[in-house]
């Protein structure tokens, strides 16, 4: 069950890389999340409760795309992603606070704060911030 997960975790990870790329090119919002898969336990449980509710999935899928920079401790990443994951860490999270979610619009970024909410409640500071000016 657990190498389902790093495969369906991958993919999605592979999934969002491609959609960055492609959105970097337009002026849409972006969705970074800082995590460490696995060790940080609310890392693990916004993974679990949060990244994998199809709920999510379909609102990022639609309206901002997702880019996990995950910082494992018990595995290794391969060396282009831990390069992209570590730029992206000294430009958004040079505290190194995990999990740490980062909207970015054009050349600003807001942290959204993640205190165990549930998806939806998540979804609506999302949304709340990408109206913001």
């Amino acid at each position: 069950m657990r190498n389902i997960r790093y495969i369906f975790y991958y993919l999605l990870l592979l999934l969002a890389n491609t959609t960055l790329v492609s959105a970097q090119q337009d002026s849409i919002p972006k969705l970074i999340i800082f995590t460490g898969s696995d060790w940080c336990v609310n890392c693990m449980y916004l993974e679990k409760n949060v990244l994998q509710d199809s709920a999510f999935l379909a609102f990022t899928s639609q309206n901002t795309p997702l880019l996990i920079a995950d910082f494992p401790q018990h595995r290794s990443l391969a060396a282009e992603e831990e390069s992209r994951n570590t730029t992206l860490a000294e430009r958004y999270n040079r505290e190194g606070v995990f999990p740490k979610i980062v909207l970015l619009q054009g050349d600003d970024f807001r942290v959204i704060e993640y205190h165990r909410q549930g998806t939806i409640e998540l979804l609506s500071e999302i949304k709340s911030a990408l109206h913001q000016p």
